[in-house]
């Protein structure tokens, strides 16, 4: 059984046992299994993406983004097209809902 493929619930429940077993303590095993699950994470090849079949214009995508922006957002233009962080449960005063 590799401890790495298991679920967080189900490594919970044997990780105690799985220590002693090889002699460890249960943290240093989390470290080992935390490194593991890092590796295989690294090693999964991503679905490749196809292309586009036509070439893209950026230009007309970018504003037809900013026309379908501006149909559901009442904003100042400065801030259609950047990005600002909100702290979670407060909002950007400069943008209102329609």
């Amino acid at each position: 059984m590799q401890l790495a493929e298991l679920s967080k619930l189900e490594y919970a429940t044997v990780r105690k046992e799985a220590a002693e077993k090889v002699g460890i303590r249960a943290t240093d095993l989390d470290k080992f299994v935390e490194e593991a699950r890092a590796e295989r994470a690294k090693n999964v090849a991503e679905p490749e993406t196809p292309a586009w079949p036509e070439e893209v214009d950026g230009v007309a995508l970018l504003d037809d983004i900013v026309a379908t922006i501006r149909r559901h957002l009442i904003l100042k233009p400065s801030k259609i097209l950047t990005s600002r962080r909100v702290p979670f449960g407060e909002t950007d005063p400069s943008i209102r809902l329609e």
